[in-house]
């Protein structure tokens, strides 16, 4: 089982649940329970460890996704800080947008899942 924990608003390093998160995880894994923490936050923050608003353009990412709508070679990864989805375009969910913030989030949890399996 893969727990993967809450995506932070920009600005922030951990979102508010975060420990609640670790602390389950932590509880079943002493219990011998097969439990895996994905942190899901991880792939949408900076070098400093914050996540932001917007980030450098994934290679697969060109103007057609958005990059570069905004800031050179950068890429939004959702509306704002009071919107918690990873939309870019407000009050569209499900996105029907290309979203970066929404591939980096499933690609980092999809990781672990990946190399456990082999793929």
């Amino acid at each position: 089982m893969y727990w993967v924990t809450p995506v932070p608003s920009p600005g922030q390093s951990r979102h508010p649940l975060d420990a609640v998160f670790r602390r389950v995880v932590a509880q079943a894994q002493a219990q011998g329970q097969p439990v895996r923490l994905v942190d899901g936050g991880v792939a949408l923050r900076d070098a400093s460890g914050v996540y932001r608003y917007l980030m450098p353009c994934l290679p697969a990412e060109g103007p057609e996704e958005g990059c570069g709508a905004v800031a050179s070679d950068q890429i939004p990864l959702r509306t704002d800080a009071d919107d918690p989805h990873l939309c870019i375009v407000a009050g569209e969910h499900p996105c029907a947008t290309y979203s970066s913030g929404v591939t980096r989030f499933a690609r980092n949890m999809a990781a672990p899942l990946k190399a456990d399996l082999g793929l």
